[in-house]
């Protein structure tokens, strides 16, 4: 029999064998390509120190590590909640390398005074007696003197007719240093007697039913911008001052502030200097150029004696002795008492490399290159031939302030429940919206909402009259309220019940109307003409209020937006953070809500990639 070690030769086969044979083998040759099917020689399910780059993880270690590393960014958070605080001046303590968020909130004020002050001042005018001057500030309620008396003088403020005898007056408003042979504010019963205030404020029994309220100064004396600010109030007991007239009122209006307007944001921190407590030292020696050098604390020294020659160093440079260990921001703040011109060396520890920086002054800008992350020597320099007089000498390094602009003009802040938002997870307004809220906002969108209104009369609404028992109540259908909620006008003392009317009050009566009381008018026609030529002037009766439903309206202003963005991208520092803020006088001080987070959501950006990279594969 034929050896068959080497296979039937297909000529010994039939056609019909042949012909089977070649089908099957055509069929074994398409289902041999193993093109994507997984080569598992490196594959591992641990990574470790010996691990190589030809290696790689299965996705269950994948999902092992990233879920670790979450559990630990997890802990850190927690070990680490933010600080958050609400007010117009903030100071953070304990912050760190933390990303901060500030949120603008509104707030409204307004100055306001009862009236009980009954110096009017309105009718008085500059007036000069024996070479002294005196100038009358209604608006302020003040009386300025100037000039050296060239004999004894008084200026009569105000008479008083028609008083009850035995009622006691409270008495205030001479300026320190009076007495009966300088000045003094007293209240003279015409000839029965008087009483005297000279600097801490009196009572006086009436004894006379005509008073008359002066200033007077002793023969001789000098005044020098001697502010009186005279007061003069029924009561036994002391009254802060006022000046003369209750206001809002419409003798005397009083601007509602709101935020409304440009304000200037500043993020600072003068606490942490970055120098080192013990970095003073100085390779110039303890006497140096005729210079005494003495050190009483870090941060400091003390020169004395007369210069001969002008640079001072602290720190050494010859071995790079690092006095300020850590920077890690691009621009610092560098500070001396003297003002004294400075250099800096500046070191890369990676590179083992140095730069120096000249010629900096009390408030300069110190710029940091990349990598640069300390300084090894400050010098100083003095003025060659002068004279220094055991002279104390702070130095330190600040963060750099930041500071952000944000003009509110175009969606105002009009009270404290008043805020901005944006239309993200993690916005702690947002996340308090219920779902039906959340439905109706664009994502991604910023929006203010108010929970406050402003309304500018003018005059031709739907008025009505009625006389009440406090006088005369001019009733104005306006818009809607909210009911029981105080309000605020310019002219009128804004009041939350009805029970509490009096002149020159506003109130909120229903959900359709606003009540006036203004005594000074028994017709609707004289009302509304006030009203109207108030408005006319530019200068109208507003009122702020409570809207019956809150509003979340989009902001399209792209500036806004790009200001409240900004305002999310800030950074504490280490320590101490505080928080200002600088808007014009006729505008409130903004509330701002500050939140640190820790510096680690770029951890959880990273997971996030991640994890999408493995659903991916």
């Amino acid at each position: 029999m034929t050896n068959l070690v080497d296979g039937i030769p297909s000529t010994d086969m039939t056609s019909a064998v042949q012909t089977s044979l070649g089908k099957a083998d055509t069929a074994l040759q398409e289902h041999q390509d193993i093109t994507g099917k997984e080569d598992k020689t490196n594959k591992v399910t641990s990574v470790d120190e010996n691990s190589t780059n030809t290696q790689y993880p299965s996705a269950k270690l994948f999902y092992d590590k990233t879920t670790d590393l979450q559990e630990k960014y997890e802990t850190l958070k927690n070990d680490h909640p933010p600080i958050e605080a609400t007010n117009t001046e903030l100071t953070l303590n304990g912050t760190g390398d933390f990303d901060l968020e500030l949120n603008p909130k509104g707030n409204i004020t307004q100055e306001t005074r009862e009236g009980y002050n009954l110096v009017d001042l309105s009718g008085k005018t500059t007036t000069k007696i024996n070479e002294v001057t005196a100038t009358f500030d209604n608006q302020q309620g003040t009386v300025t003197l100037n000039g050296t008396a060239s004999a004894n003088t008084s200026f009569d403020l105000i008479t008083l007719n028609n008083l009850t005898i035995g009622d006691t007056y409270y008495i205030s408003g001479c300026p320190s240093g009076g007495n009966p042979s300088t000045y003094r504010l007293w209240l003279s019963d015409i000839t029965v007697g008087s009483g005297a205030d000279y600097g801490s404020g009196t009572t006086y029994t009436i004894q006379n039913t005509s008073v008359i309220l002066r200033i007077s100064v002793a023969s001789g004396v000098s005044c020098n911008n001697l502010i009186f600010k005279p007061l003069l109030v029924k009561s036994n007991t002391a009254k802060p001052f006022e000046p003369y007239g209750a206001s809002p009122s419409p003798s005397y209006p009083s601007p509602v502030k709101v935020i409304d307007g440009s304000y200037g944001i500043e993020i600072n921190n003068n606490q942490a200097n970055f120098l080192k407590e013990e970095s003073t030292q100085s390779s110039s020696g303890t006497n140096w150029c005729g210079l005494t050098f003495s050190i009483p604390n870090g941060h400091s020294f003390v020169i004395s004696g007369k210069a001969t020659a002008t640079e001072f160093r602290v720190g050494n440079s010859h071995d790079s002795t690092t006095i300020v260990s850590y920077l890690k921001d691009n621009s610092y703040t560098v500070k001396n008492s003297l003002n004294l011109k400075m250099d800096f060396t500046l070191v890369n520890p990676t590179t083992n490399t140095s730069r120096k920086v000249l010629n900096l002054y009390n408030g300069d800008t110190l710029s940091l290159e990349e990598g640069e992350e300390g300084i090894s020597t400050i010098r100083f320099y003095v003025d060659t031939n002068t004279t220094y007089d055991n002279q104390l000498v702070t130095y330190a390094i600040y963060n750099k302030q930041q500071t952000k602009t944000i003009d509110t003009s175009p969606n105002p802040l009009y009270s404290e429940d008043d805020l901005y938002f944006k239309a993200v997870n993690g916005d702690s307004f947002y996340d308090s919206l219920t779902s039906e809220q959340k439905a109706s906002l664009e994502s991604g969108s910023w929006y203010v909402h108010n929970e406050w209104g402003k309304y500018i009369i003018t005059g031709q609404e739907n008025w009505e009259y009625y006389s009440v028992t406090q006088g005369s109540l001019f009733r104005g259908f306006l818009t809607s309220s909210v009911v029981g909620k105080k309000i605020y006008s310019n002219y009128y003392n804004g009041i939350a019940n009805q029970s509490d009317r009096i002149n020159n009050t506003c109130y909120f009566n229903s959900n359709i109307y606003f009540d006036f009381i203004d005594n000074r008018y028994n017709a609707l026609a004289d009302f509304k003409t006030f009203l109207q030529t108030q408005y006319n002037n530019q200068t109208p009766v507003i009122i702020y209020y409570t809207l019956a439903t809150p509003t979340n309206t989009k902001i399209t202003n792209t500036t806004l937006i790009t200001q409240l963005e900004a305002l999310q991208n800030m950074k504490a520092y280490q320590d101490q953070t505080n928080i200002s803020q600088t808007h014009n006088e006729a505008q409130a001080d903004m509330k701002i809500n500050a939140k640190t987070i820790m510096s680690l959501r770029y951890m959880q950006s990273e997971i996030e990639e991640l994890k999408q990279a493995i659903l991916n594969s």
